[in-house]
């Protein structure tokens, strides 16, 4: 594996650890997947998500520390679940809270409810 590749290492490494696991592999697709998934900037962010969902604002007070505006943690997490690389649960209707949700068959996003556009 690349130096470039450690972030999506840690990320496995922090996926395996949730409810549904995320093992690594001899052949390292789970690294693969985790490239077509997350850019390295938003695999960095995912770090700090877990199953259980979470507030923009809960994640940017655990990443505060590395300069990354809650404008922009808003702008990932949203890019992410456009991608399908995360999912969000509406805790009310101006409140979004992204959760790790990868091996889960999610029928549809909290972004995509609340602007009305169904996911596959």
């Amino acid at each position: 594996m690349k130096a470039a590749d450690n972030v999506y290492i840690e990320l496995q490494k922090h996926l395996d650890k949730q409810a549904v696991g995320f093992p690594a592999t001899k052949s390292g697709v789970e690294i693969r997947i985790l490239k077509e998934l997350f850019t390295p900037e938003q695999a960095g962010l995912a770090l700090h998500i877990s199953y259980q969902p979470k507030s923009a604002l809960d994640i940017h007070n655990q990443v505060k520390d590395a300069g990354i505006s809650l404008e922009k943690i808003r702008s990932l997490l949203k890019e992410m679940e456009r991608n399908g690389a995360i999912c969000s649960t509406l805790k009310n209707a101006r409140s979004m809270r992204p959760g790790l949700m990868i091996g889960m068959d999610i029928q549809q996003s909290a972004w995509s409810a609340a602007s009305g556009a169904a996911t596959a």
